[in-house]
Formats: C-alpha cells, structure tokens, sequence
C-alpha cells in the first residue's frame, strides 16, 4: 500500500509513488484482481475475494485496460495477413433500444466491431459505438491504418 500523509496546515493529501499510476493497492493485489476478472469474475465477485471495494477494482480495470489500449494501438501496426474477418457483438447497455430517447445516445444497443487476422488468430482492431454508419466508417478507415497490402475480408453481409 503506498503510504498517505495529510499536511497539518492546509489538511492535503500526498502519497509515496504508486507502483502502478493512479491505483492506490500493491502491485500484487492488482494483478490478482486483473486476473479474476481475466477468469470471468464480476467486479463484485473480485472485489469481494480481494477484500477491496468495487470502485477500486473498477478503477484497476480503467487503468490497466488504458495501458493494453495504449500497446495493443503501437504494437498492430502494419501487419501483413492474407486475410480477415470482420464481424460485431451486441450489448445492451443500460435499457432496451425501444426505451430510450433520441437524445440518448449512451444507452440502448451498442456493438464492438472486430477485425481477426483469421490464419493468425489475433485481433487487429476493434470499436464500440452503435451500428450506425459513423461507427463503422470510424472502424473500417481504423482497420484500414493497421494492414499493409492487400487482403481478403470476410464479414457477415453488414452493408
């Protein structure tokens, strides 16, 4: 646990160095609720057989998954396969799409559309929005950026 200290005048916090930038826990603590939720543990379930609060494991997951967005982004560039898949997973996120407003763009229907080097097995790009053509021209032109040549793309018809 980093140490905290007050400052007697002002009432401030201040802290040691974090060993990871903005979570608060021991390294190790960190890498076993990653791993829990790697397993398929809910943030509840990890945060109870941690010992933490959920907000704690939801602000591991934030940084940690801000980390592997950051080296997946410079590591799959200018790949070369002979072909990919492209295909998308629905979510609902808060209600239905029936019951939201039109203003309400942050609920209802979301998909996460990914590009799979299909001999390779390794996910060359995603997006989450909604499947609206802003979505996937934002994914398509993402994919685009990340292969060299020329390739073969199988999808499931998505117009």
């Amino acid at each position: 646990m980093a140490q905290r200290f007050v400052c007697t005048r002002c009432g401030k916090y201040s802290c040691e160095s974090q060993p990871i930038e903005g979570v608060r826990i021991e390294k190790s603590k960190v890498v076993q609720i990653v791993t829990l939720l790697c397993e398929g543990l809910g943030v509840r379930g990890a945060a109870r057989a941690r010992g933490v609060d959920p907000h704690t494991v939801l602000n591991v997951l934030e940084t940690v998954g801000a980390g592997c967005e950051r080296l997946h982004d410079r590591l799959a560039r200018n790949v070369r396969t002979a072909s990919l898949q492209i295909d998308e997973l629905w979510a609902k996120v808060g209600c239905s799409q029936k019951n939201i407003k039109p203003s309400d763009y942050e609920r209802g229907d979301f998909y996460t559309f990914l590009s799979l080097a299909a001999r390779e097995k390794f996910i060359l790009s995603y997006y989450t929005g909604k499947r609206d053509n802003v979505s996937t021209d934002c994914f398509v032109s993402d994919v685009a950026s990340r292969v060299e040549g020329r390739i073969q793309i199988t999808t499931d018809a998505l117009a």
